[in-house]
């Protein structure tokens, strides 16, 4: 049988893979400087409300869990559909050889919405599927770098792939979020695969090949996380419009056919990856969740320097607009954000490449800030990553003498150095890992442990303790009703301005437990110095300072 065409440009990319050792190499970086601290934030299931562990809005683990039975049966009340489906699908893949070793083994029997779930020894299981789950982020971590670098030097050469390479792997956010469970990086590994072959179609020219590469990598990158999208759009529409244009004297069918392959190709795999051809119902769930986000971003009781919600007008797209600027530059440094910013500017014209990624950047503020209002540290991912780019190109465009090219990268690496190397140390020091040896010595079974916040707080718990939620509103009123024996204290995502407490933890209450006047004492705290002496500005959920307090005359 004569070998499909198809077959032998799959081959020959694989083997010119292969033969590329510059880009293996850097993938093979990427994987050894995220993999040591990919541990953090794995849960001990020791009871339904520790079932999530220490990140936040991770879907590995017990969140997937929940997606299959809900995809499956008739859909819980509850269903939480904030995000797309696609990556639920692609780890539910990722978990069916665990999950059959353990029904093979009576590990897993009758599977069910109550704890444990059917696992016979749901700690350990839940811990290997959020590992699953975390591993397959630190692969899509190394893939997004070789991805920076591949892109990188087709636009500026090797040496600003390298330092593109380097800015991205070092960047605060993408150290944290390349470890853990969260949808972000995984989604940012779809829209740069997207970007590199948005690039092959700009520069080589728009073929079915790359029209159809395109559109499925942008409809999975939308499929995984809704924001890629405004990252993704304008730059796509750029590229159909300069296609129709350059067509020339052909016909309307041969002008129009690539820009439908492509459009069409990212139309046919979004219906899939997102489930809309399977299950509607929870596409148009979705839909009503993210289209009314002032309404579901719940727990915003009191605003802080995280969750504060920009109002609509002029004052508030500046002040939205300086937001987004300062979380950038604690990703990966302000020279790296003024370099960039230079670079769009003045390589516009050389380089055409930096207006698409400057439309990308545009974008993702007009469509996706603007709208909800709101900006998280999570989102300056991408652009700190295109920044990244920007500045490494005007970098090597600047100087070709090594020593002054060598310093000038130094300037730019040491502060995304700096805030990397930060949040390593945070989390493979945090200090819930000393705090959680010392529950295990002191709460015994039966004990009931009380918290104020979010369980992403928590330490480790032995198995046997009831674990109580104080849930904002009824704070005082559930001490006295349930009378915990012991209470955690530690800051969540809605943290005090002094990372010490939840701000669901009200202020006169906790005076009251550090003055001792409402029968508790601390007989335990856990603080971890900083590598940089201070908490970390954006995540003061990784290690936070921990206290431990115990009612007064408990038995």
């Amino acid at each position: 049988m004569p070998e499909m065409p198809g077959t032998r440009n799959v081959v020959r990319a694989g083997g010119e893979f292969l033969a590329d050792r510059p880009l293996i190499a850097c993938g093979l970086i990427a994987l050894i400087v995220l993999a040591p601290a990919a541990g953090w934030g794995i849960p001990q299931a020791t009871s339904e409300v520790t079932v999530r562990g220490w990140e936040v809005d991770g879907v590995s683990g017990i969140g997937v869990l929940a997606e299959l039975s809900n995809l499956t049966s008739a859909a819980r009340p509850d269903w939480y559909v904030a995000y797309p489906l696609f990556h639920y699908l692609l780890l539910s893949v990722a978990y069916i050889p665990y999950i059959a070793i353990l029904t093979l083994t009576g590990k897993l029997n009758h599977p069910g919405g109550v704890f444990p779930y059917g696992f016979a020894d749901p700690v350990r299981a839940l811990a290997v599927l959020n590992m699953i789950g975390h591993a397959i982020t630190v692969l899509m971590g190394a893939a997004t770098i070789m991805a920076v670098f591949a892109l990188a030097r087709r636009l500026y050469g090797t040496r600003g792939a390298v330092l593109a390479a380097l800015l991205a792997l070092c960047s605060a956010p993408f150290m944290f979020y390349a470890r853990t469970g969260n949808l972000d990086v995984p989604a940012l590994c779809w829209t740069m695969l997207c970007f590199v072959a948005l690039e092959r179609c700009w520069t080589d020219g728009l073929s079915t090949g790359r029209a159809v590469a395109c559109g499925a990598f942008a409809a999975l990158a939308v499929a995984t996380k809704d924001q890629s999208y405004g990252l993704l759009l304008l730059p796509i529409v750029a590229l159909l419009v300069r296609a129709l244009r350059t067509a020339g004297s052909a016909t309307t069918a041969t002008r129009i056919r690539l820009p439908l392959v492509l459009v069409g190709s990212g139309l046919a795999v979004f219906l899939i990856a997102s489930g809309i051809v399977f299950r509607p119902d929870r596409f148009v769930r979705h839909l009503q969740y993210i289209t009314n986000f002032r309404e579901t971003f719940t727990n915003v009781r009191f605003q802080t320097d995280l969750t504060v919600m920009r109002e609509p007008g002029v004052r508030g797209r500046l002040l939205l607009l300086g937001d987004m600027l300062r979380a950038t530059s604690a990703a990966v440094g302000w020279p790296v954000v003024a370099m960039g910013l230079a670079g769009l500017v003045a390589l516009g014209r050389s380089v055409p490449a930096t207006r698409w990624i400057l439309a990308a950047i545009g974008g993702f503020f007009l469509l996706v800030i603007v709208p909800i209002q709101h900006m998280q540290y999570r989102y300056a991912l991408a652009p700190a990553v295109l920044l990244s780019l920007s500045a490494a190109a005007l970098t090597v465009r600047l100087t070709s003498r090594p020593v002054l090219l060598g310093a000038l990268a130094i300037v730019l690496l040491a502060p995304a150095l700096a805030g990397g190397a930060e949040v390593t140390h945070a989390m493979m020091t945090d200090a819930r890992w000393p705090a959680s040896e010392w529950v295990n010595q002191h709460v015994a079974a039966g004990d009931t442990l009380g918290f104020f916040g979010r369980p992403h707080q928590l330490p480790y718990m032995p198995r046997g303790v009831r674990v109580e939620q104080l849930q904002l509103g009824e704070v005082e009123t559930r001490l006295g009703v349930v009378r915990p024996r012991w209470l955690v204290v530690a800051p969540d995502y809605f943290a005090d301005p002094l990372r010490e407490r939840s701000t669901f933890l009200p202020l006169a209450v906790y005076q009251g437990l550090r003055d001792g006047s409402l029968g508790y004492t601390l007989v335990a705290r856990f603080e971890s110095p900083g590598l940089l002496g201070r908490p970390l500005p954006y995540l003061p959920y990784v290690n936070p300072v921990v206290q431990l307090y115990e009612r007064r005359h408990a038995e």
